[in-house]
């Protein structure tokens, strides 16, 4: 109910709820007598989603897949609770993920070295669906497949929030291949990496203090196994820096 003075034409801002129904009426009062006009009915229909904006992988850009592609984007406005259906597209590849975030991990043993993939991230609120444009980037260095499926290694790191320093704990397991070691790589939340060393498989706990200086967030941290057969994604996880 909106309560406004002598006027005629008045118009009101309202904030009006996706698709729903209203009903809407006028009635003028001099404090003794009421006039109530005719009563309107409205529905508000759904209102499309904005369309997400990429952002990293910038388009062009190439990218090293013996870590995990964080491919990211901005996300689409809307009211609603929305999905994202990101497809990626290259040599022998047709793939979509469905994520609500705004930040995909990818990786496949069906990357191509050299190859050029397609990348798109469609905005759904279940009922209409509106796409990005579509960006490319270039791989190298992909994975391919040190480790057998079956082979979990364990990973931590502590403490999360950190604000100095903290500890990424290793697999204590020795890879099988003498020449191996551990490639370990931190990430910030647009695909940037911050900070990258390399040690010995077997070496457990590696810590690290080149954050103590950058902007609190969320970080990724990706360990990759390299050795004369290949290489491989050991695995990939978050942490928060106060």
């Amino acid at each position: 109910r909106i309560s406004k003075g002598p006027r005629r034409n008045e118009r009101v801002r309202l904030a009006w709820g996706q698709n729903t129904a209203y009903q809407a009426w006028v009635y003028a009062t001099d404090g003794v007598d009421t006039t109530v006009s005719d009563t309107v009915m409205l529905t508000v229909n759904n209102l499309v989603p904005g369309v997400p904006v990429l952002a990293s992988p910038e388009d062009g850009n190439t990218v090293d897949a013996s870590q995990a592609i964080l491919l990211q984007w901005l996300p689409a406005e809307d009211d609603d609770v929305l999905t994202y259906q990101v497809n990626i597209q290259g040599p022998s590849l047709d793939v979509t993920l469905v994520t609500q975030d705004t930040v995909l991990e990818y990786q496949d043993l069906t990357l191509e070295d050299g190859g050029t993939y397609t990348w798109q991230v469609r905005a759904t609120d279940g009922q209409d669906t509106v796409a990005s444009e579509a960006w490319t980037f270039l791989v190298e260095n992909p994975v391919t497949g040190l480790f057998s499926s079956a082979e979990v290694l364990p990973l931590s790191a502590y403490p999360s929030p950190f604000s100095g320093t903290f500890t990424v704990r290793l697999p204590e397991e020795k890879l099988a291949d003498p020449s191996s070691s551990y490639t370990l790589r931190v990430l910030d939340f647009q695909g940037r990496a911050v900070y990258q060393t390399e040690v010995a498989s077997g070496y457990q706990r590696v810590e690290i203090s080149a954050l103590a200086d950058a902007p609190g967030g969320m970080y990724w941290i990706t360990v990759t196994a390299t050795g004369a057969e290949g290489n491989a994604r050991v695995g990939s996880f978050r942490i928060l820096k106060q």
